[in-house]
């Protein structure tokens, strides 16, 4: 790993020791950034919800027929409130990664569906999470380690210096991580 890197796994160490509402302040204002400096995120992210409204019928102004208002709440976001999310969910990665997993796990406060884990866990074939990279999934991550051996499925960075601190930051926990590639989908 080089030092560019080791110097931002400390930094990552050192921001994991803050509270979460001060990780979650740097991270909305991170946000913030993103959406003053006009830059890829801000324009990624505004065709995203484009799409996303155009496809949820947001646009056309349909009532929600779900019951639980999603139509609503897809229509009322704006770029710069989901690149304050984004910038959330990056600071709070440190908390993961770079943090006590234990501490990391403290902060799962709510756990929906755990009975359709349990009982495909308890099936014994083997099991299959498909985890969209929405909220902290890295704290997946962790809170699926703690309850069964896990393996993760990661694409190898564009950056091949980045994959030795990635492997790093996630190594704090007892998980197999498998390239998404030949070699590493026969070892699944």
């Amino acid at each position: 790993m080089t030092l560019r890197f080791r110097l931002l796994l400390v930094l990552l160490s050192l921001a994991g020791r803050l509270p979460l509402r001060v990780l979650h302040a740097a991270g909305a204002l991170l946000g913030s950034g993103y959406w003053i400096a006009h830059g890829r995120e801000r324009r990624v992210t505004e065709i995203n919800l484009r799409l996303l409204k155009t496809c949820n019928g947001a646009r056309t102004g349909q009532r929600t027929v779900d019951g639980n208002g999603a139509r609503d709440r897809i229509a009322a976001l704006d770029a710069r409130s989901v690149l304050r999310e984004t910038g959330r969910s990056v600071t709070e990665i440190a908390k993961v990664w770079c943090g006590d997993p234990a501490r990391a796990l403290a902060l799962v406060r709510d756990v929906r569906g755990l009975e359709h884990l349990d009982a495909a866990l308890a099936a014994g074939r083997g099991l299959i999470v498909a985890a969209p990279h929405l909220g902290c999934w890295e704290l997946l991550n962790f809170w699926l380690a703690a309850r069964t051996p896990l393996a993760i499925v990661y694409r190898p960075p564009r950056n091949p210096e980045v994959e030795p601190f990635l492997r790093a930051a996630r190594g704090a926990v007892e998980v197999e991580q498998v390239r998404a590639e030949g070699a590493g989908v026969r070892t699944l």
